[in-house]
């Protein structure tokens, strides 16, 4: 009959820290609104290509890198995050605690066996499903030999 209040109220001090310790971007990567004039190019004539007026000074500064076909601000924002994410898993798996009593620890112990868990399932074979493999031969042999 309380267990709902009981959540909520477990639920709200969780929520607040995660508020409080989420780490705020040093600059936005746009702007107050969506066109970026930086980008454009002035000297071309919006009338003779517009493309390149619109676009013109991001397409000469915008390196697009070896493994990517093209470039966009999705595509480094995505890098980004996931650079990010890799650093924090990294430094998380790092840590070595032996009593995971902080939320921290216990990320950073379920990252860690889901590594070495994952690297022991590409390793070895699964028993089990080697085991099924020879009875299903063994029970088409003699359904085979008729």
């Amino acid at each position: 009959m309380h267990r709902p209040f009981l959540l909520k109220s477990l639920l709200f001090p969780f929520v607040f820290v995660c508020i409080l310790r989420a780490q705020t971007p040093a600059k936005p990567q746009y702007g107050a609104w969506g066109f970026d004039l930086a980008g454009a190019d002035t000297k071309t004539k919006p009338g003779d290509d517009f493309f390149r007026y619109a676009n013109g000074s991001w397409i000469d500064k915008t390196q697009i890198p070896p493994d990517k076909p093209a470039y966009s601000l999705r595509l480094a924002m995505t890098d980004l995050t996931e650079q990010r994410l890799h650093e924090m898993m990294e430094t998380l798996a790092a840590k070595d605690a032996a009593d995971p009593s902080t939320l921290e620890e216990r990320w950073r112990r379920f990252i860690a066996r889901s590594w070495t868990r994952r690297a022991s399932n590409n390793s070895a074979p699964n028993p089990s499903r080697v085991s099924c493999l020879t009875l299903r031969k063994r029970r088409r042999a003699p359904i085979l030999r008729l």
